[in-house]
């Protein structure tokens, strides 16, 4: 009976003398609380003192699923809120970052809707001001974790993209410290693959030049470039363009073949459907604008690097006939 208490209770008279009954049975090790979460975002419990609810929180945080139970209460209660500004308040903010920092040590690997509730969270609790402590604990967590996988399968890849548009200097300045190897794995969460919308997308490309401009570096650019979505979709003409924040991302480096390598990358898709080198033609393409561009040093850098994609559409129209010829031989 205590592990189902909150729904022997009518929710319709639910009172703080009802919600003592129930908090005290979490001190019970077998009661997981998950139908406790209910009590922090059903509107049905909205009149319960705060500083209750907060208590609540911090005692559901303490059991073995706690972080991933509280995360999605929380998530829920800030879907319900809506744009009616904060929707958690500093303590549950705080205790919010703390689950977030529990969840992706113990499931690195989350889940769709673990991720959503995660970003959810963060994003409530990364735009206000305050916590900064919490909110360097998390970056902490985040990286430890993302060292110790190697930088690959890691499941929370909405996460990443909301503590990024929350905090783009210092998710940016900590990808590029460390050992080389810890580098290399943070990188490769900043890498645009085509069956998944780019971390840096919600940053202003005016803020990433800045930023950039600021390192002493100059392979940052490459990296992020790679980061960038840099292809549009086929519009009603079938064209493929380059987006506009990635023609002034180009202008503003140092070094136009840096930031075109960078680019060259998204050329040959990792996720497609029909012919993987009509695709990279039309990518390849888009690049010949930048033959008319009135920098001479942009001009030539797009000329080497279209040469060298034409080359790697010829291989790719080779494997694809092979394949073919194969497949139709299998048939016979």
């Amino acid at each position: 009976m205590r592990t189902v208490i909150v729904q022997l209770h009518h929710y319709r008279n639910f009172t703080e003398t009802d919600l003592d009954r129930c908090m005290a049975v979490l001190a019970v090790p077998d009661v997981s609380g998950w139908d406790h979460g209910d009590l922090l975002w059903r509107n049905e419990y909205a009149h319960l003192p705060s500083a209750k609810l907060v208590q609540l929180a911090s005692t559901l945080l303490k059991k073995t699923n706690g972080p991933k139970l509280l995360l999605e209460a929380l998530g829920m209660r800030l879907h319900n809120a809506g744009d009616a500004g904060d929707g958690l308040g500093i303590d549950l903010r705080k205790l919010g970052l703390e689950a977030a920092k529990k969840q992706i040590q113990r499931d690195r690997d989350g889940s769709d809707m673990a991720d959503h509730h995660l970003a959810e969270v963060l994003k409530a609790c990364l735009s206000h001001g305050g916590l900064d402590a919490e909110k360097n604990n998390w970056l902490d967590a985040l990286f430890t974790t993302i060292d110790a996988g190697y930088g690959s399968n890691f499941g929370y890849e909405s996460a990443i993209a909301t503590t990024v548009a929350a905090m783009p200097d210092d998710f940016l300045d900590r990808v590029f410290l460390g050992t080389d190897d810890q580098q290399s794995y943070r990188k490769l969460q900043l890498e645009h693959v085509s069956l998944r919308r780019s971390v840096l997308g919600d940053i202003e490309i005016e803020r990433l030049i800045t930023w950039s401009q600021a390192q002493t570096d100059p392979q940052v650019w490459q990296v992020l470039a790679n980061g960038l979505s840099v292809f549009t979709l086929p519009g009603e003409d079938n064209l493929v363009r380059l987006s506009d924040g990635c023609i002034q991302f180009l202008e503003a480096g140092p070094n136009p073949i840096d930031v075109l390598n960078g680019y060259a990358e998204q050329i040959m898709p990792n996720g497609w459907s029909g012919s993987r080198a009509d695709i990279m033609t039309k990518n390849t393409d888009a690049l010949r604008v930048l033959l008319e561009h009135e920098d001479q040093a942009i001009h030539d850098a797009a000329r080497q690097v279209i040469a060298r994609a034409r080359t790697w559409i010829a291989a790719e129209r080779q494997r694809e006939k092979r394949y073919d010829e194969a497949r139709e031989q299998s048939f016979e």
